[in-house]
């Protein structure tokens, strides 16, 4: 599991990360000419996805930690989910659609087993503060 964590992780940071500067640095690229209302959605949206594509810079030193694996896949599983649903309901969006339900799928998937590779685990039938 730790290898699928690996791999959903370099994926976020592959993936949102240039995503995120295109429509920082460049947003006027993205929208159809005249459309000028945009550029700040698309540039906040950009300082998002470059925030999700941080994540796994953060994670990557505390992967064994069961509440901080927990909290940061959490966040990634939250956002891929979230954006999927907004993607499929703005309609013409399949490429981002199933790229971001891939990845709601693989952290949703590593959230629940996080466990068979933590160290730092609660014991069974304790609750997480």
């Amino acid at each position: 599991m730790k290898k699928v964590l690996n791999f959903a992780l370099a994926l976020n940071f592959l993936t949102d990360g240039p995503v995120g500067v295109f429509l920082v640095f460049s947003p006027e690229s993205f929208l159809p000419d005249g459309q000028v209302e945009g550029l700040l959605w698309v540039r906040n949206y950009g300082v998002a996805a470059l925030t999700v594509a941080s994540v796994p810079l953060w994670l990557w030193p505390h992967r064994d930690d069961y509440k901080v694996v927990g909290l940061a896949i959490g966040l990634l599983m939250a956002f891929h989910s979230a954006l999927t649903i907004a993607l499929l309901t703005a309609g013409g969006q399949l490429f981002g659609s199933v790229l971001h339900f891939i990845l709601a799928t693989l952290f949703i998937v590593l959230f629940s087993q996080r466990a068979k590779w933590c160290s730092s685990q609660p014991a069974d039938g304790a609750t997480e503060t």
